[in-house]
């Protein structure tokens, strides 16, 4: 048995919770690796001082932008390409990862174009102050260009799993994480870059991590056969990348957004409630990322076995990620409560401000994480399935539909108290709306 059809064998025979944590242990190892880049930049730069916590913290949500890409095209044609795999059609499968794969590049580098030529306007909208924005430019110039590697890890990452390789992604992602993690305090500190350091660290990580994947692809051993000469856009490709692909880049997107509205909201208050939100976003991250990870092994066991009619598979798998993942996050926000001044303390030792505001925020939010379970495998289900119209509707549901009217809303009413409320609202209603679509879906009940 070649390595393509062990991979064939564990989406279709292999016991389902064994397959799950065959799958989905090593892209959550990734997923967390990704979530570590930034929270080890905040780690070290929490030591230069509040002004260089806070202007990381503005730059943040660009990141979320060049992720929307990656997703985009990475998630939408994984969900593809394990559908497609089901049905035996190869060909069609090395058509459509060379597509989205050259498709994600080509935009990502008009985007971070973009962001380049208009930063300071850009940074300023996003919350920057007078008094961070040199720092702000800095790290943000160096960083941007990194998040074009960075869009084409995720794209491979997720094609990878949804042939069912989950192990080259982690080992791609493992070793570009640890050399940020080395090369963060030698250019920050022993090389006296400051901000510029943590940059460009992630940057050359990035790089190191592309050059891995496209050793992989030189191997050939792989459904993915990576050519120009087989990007072939196409209304049939682009129609089920982005049918898929699109809701989650929006869900993407949103969460940007809405860290950049959090620090818009937060800049009344000081720098110190822009950096306080900050801290605690990076380390939700932390646990979003590895859940996200996890559920990446999820999907193609649901699109694969969906596409071959296997429905009984389908069920099993779904209900055990949802207790699985429930049970994780539960764990994780009782955590956030208890540790909560001690978790924000490790990223900022200099101001009580930043650390009173981050507490509160990580304890409001370490109970609303309790529910993101169900959200996040409905979700993935739906999207795993081809059904875009129930997955798009729960990928904007949570950041768009409810915390954006919830922020302004209760930030008016509360002020800085209902900045903290507005993402626990969100969540209980987004899970709400989850649960009533969940009911509705005869298929996984």
């Amino acid at each position: 048995m070649n390595e393509n059809e062990k991979r064939i064998y564990l989406l279709e025979k292999v016991n389902v919770k064994k397959a799950l944590l065959k799958l989905g242990i090593p892209t959550m190892i990734g997923m967390l690796v990704s979530a570590l880049y930034n929270i080890v930049d905040a780690f070290f730069i929490g030591r230069l001082g509040t002004l260089q916590t806070a202007a990381v913290s503005v730059v943040y949500p660009l990141t979320m932008v060049a992720s929307g890409i990656g997703l985009l095209f990475g998630c939408g044609a994984g969900s593809y390409i394990s559908r497609l795999l089901g049905r035996k059609k190869y060909e069609e499968i090395a058509d459509c990862s060379s597509t989205a794969l050259f498709s994600g590049i080509f935009i990502s580098i008009a985007v971070v174009g973009g962001m380049m030529l208009f930063f300071e306007p850009l940074i300023y909208t996003l919350g920057a102050t007078k008094s961070s924005i040199t720092y702000a430019k800095e790290y943000g110039m160096i960083y941007l260009f990194g998040l074009i590697f960075n869009v084409f890890n995720m794209m491979m990452n997720n094609m990878l799993v949804a042939e069912g390789n989950s192990g080259f992604g982690m080992t791609a992602m493992l070793v570009g994480g640890c050399i940020n993690l080395v090369l963060d305090p030698v250019l920050i500190f022993s090389c006296n870059m400051g901000v510029a350091g943590a940059a460009a660290a992630t940057l050359f990580s990035q790089i190191v991590s592309s050059a891995l994947y496209v050793c992989f692809l030189v191997r050939g051993k792989s459904y993915l056969k990576i050519s120009l000469g087989r990007f072939k856009p196409n209304k049939v490709v682009y129609t089920e990348v982005l049918k898929i692909g699109f809701p989650i880049c929006m869900f993407q997107f949103l969460t940007g957004g809405v860290v950049g509205l959090t620090n818009i909201a937060a800049k009344p208050f000081g720098e110190a409630a822009i950096a306080g939100m900050g801290i605690v976003n990076r380390i939700m991250s932390l646990e979003s990322n590895a859940l996200y990870g996890f559920l990446k092994g999820y999907s193609p066991i649901v699109g694969y076995n969906h596409g071959s009619g296997n429905s009984s598979r389908v069920r099993e798998a779904t209900k055990t990620a949802i207790c699985w993942s429930t049970a994780v996050n539960i764990l994780f926000g009782i955590l956030c409560i208890i540790f909560s001044r001690q978790l924000i303390y490790l990223f900022n030792q200099e101001s009580v401000n930043v650390l009173e505001v981050g507490k509160q925020a990580l304890t409001v939010d370490g109970i609303s994480f309790m529910t993101l379970g169900v959200q996040i495998v409905i979700g993935n289900y739906f999207l795993a399935t081809g059904k875009a119209k129930q997955g798009g509707a729960l990928s904007i549901c949570r950041q768009g539909l409810f915390f954006i009217p919830f922020l302004f809303l209760f930030t008016n009413i509360w002020g800085l108290t209902g900045l903290i409320l507005a993402q626990l609202a969100a969540d209980l209603c987004a899970t709400f709306v989850t649960v009533v679509l969940w009911r509705k879906e005869k298929g996984i009940r």
